[in-house]
Formats: structure tokens, C-alpha cells, sequence
């Protein structure tokens, strides 16, 4: 991170099954719903969330907040996610 950047918010997606709140750890308390999402699951390093693939709707979602408006600030999203892919091989 940059010298002089804020964190606005910062979701560490590692709470415990069952949980349904996605904690923010930047202390703005910019806490999220989980909608279909499984919380406590296996990860690459501890827990993870699972999502519930193409045909549920699933998602986190985060309430509208002051501390999460950039105003004119230069703003940067960051996202790290792992998921299996399907390789198909065929003939050109």
C-alpha cells in the first residue's frame, strides 16, 4: 500500500461455519451479509468462504457508507480468489 493510502474496509473472508456477517478488520465497521455462502470452509491458508457455483445467487453485500466513498480520491479495489477450472482439449 502506498504511503498516505486509508484502508477503507478489509474482509479477511476467514470466519467461522455458520457464520452469515462478514467482518471488517479495517476497524470502520464496514460489515457485510453473506447471501448463500458458506463461511468456514477449507482453504488455502486456514478458512474460506465457498460460493455457491453458476446456479445460486450467491454473494456478500456490504451496506452504502461514508468511509467507503472516495470522493475525489484516486480509489484501488483489490481482490484475491482461487477457484477450480475446467480444462476441455479438443480438436482445432
Amino acid at each position: 500500500m502506498a504511503a498516505g493510502s486509508t484502508v477503507a474496509a478489509l474482509w479477511h473472508m476467514n470466519e467461522p461455519a455458520g457464520s452469515t456477517v462478514m467482518v471488517d478488520s479495517s476497524g470502520n465497521g464496514n460489515n457485510g451479509s453473506l447471501h448463500n455462502v458458506t463461511a468456514g470452509a477449507a482453504g488455502h491458508s486456514g478458512t474460506a468462504y465457498k460460493f455457491g457455483g453458476p446456479k445460486v445467487k450467491s454473494y456478500g453485500e456490504v451496506p452504502d457508507s461514508p468511509s467507503l466513498n472516495p470522493g475525489a480520491a484516486r480509489d484501488q479495489y483489490r481482490a484475491q480468489a482461487q477457484h477450480p477450472v475446467a480444462v476441455h482439449f479438443g480438436r482445432l
